[in-house]
Parts: structure tokens; sequence; C-alpha cells
């Protein structure tokens, strides 16, 4: 996993790479952001991934992807350094086990 986040005061530093992100466009031109999973722990090698709601940033360095059948959907790999987020955007407990992160999908 190459997206972590390192707690700092009352927030969290994110930095990191995704691929096959869906809305990214639409995101960047009306607002909002993604669930994303991050490494708040890099000692556990399996667990030690939190949820975080991560608001769009106009630093994202963001490649479209194109690929036949997804026209109506627009999608995009990104990376960002050092993205600030607030404390409170962490969804659900920190460093849960990566069966609680997915539970539901």
């Amino acid at each position: 996993m190459k997206s972590y986040a390192i707690e700092k005061d009352n927030k969290y530093i994110a930095s990191g790479e995704k691929a096959y992100i869906s809305l990214v466009r639409d995101i960047a031109e009306i607002g909002g952001g993604f669930v994303t999973v991050l490494k708040t722990d890099i000692k556990k090698r399996t667990d030690g991934v939190s949820l975080f709601y991560m608001p769009y940033d106009r630093s994202f360095d963001v490649t479209y992807l194109q690929e036949m059948g997804r026209e109506g959907s627009s999608w995009a790999a990104y990376s960002f350094k050092d993205i600030s987020i607030p404390k409170d955007y962490m969804l659900g407990k920190l460093n849960p086990r990566v069966q609680d992160n997915t539970r539901g999908l």
C-alpha cells in the first residue's frame, strides 16, 4: 500500500497514490471528496489501515483514464503529498482489522 496518513496535532497528513477511482473529474468540477483507505500504522502488515473522507484538493496530480464502456463516468489515478485531513474525517476506528473496514462491501 502506497498511501498513508501520519497523525500530527489535531489532523492527519496524507501522502500516496490511488488508481481506478470513479468520478474524479466530476468531483474536481463540483466539489467533494473520496472515501479512501490509508495506512495509519506501518508496523502492522495487513492491518493498520483506517478509512477517511479525503476532500479533493487542487494539488492532486491527476491522470484521467479511458476504457471502452466507461464513458458515462470519469475515472482517474492520482497522487497526493502532504494533504491535511481533519481528525474527525476518519470514518470508524483507528487501525481496525481489514475485515472490519471491508464489511458491507
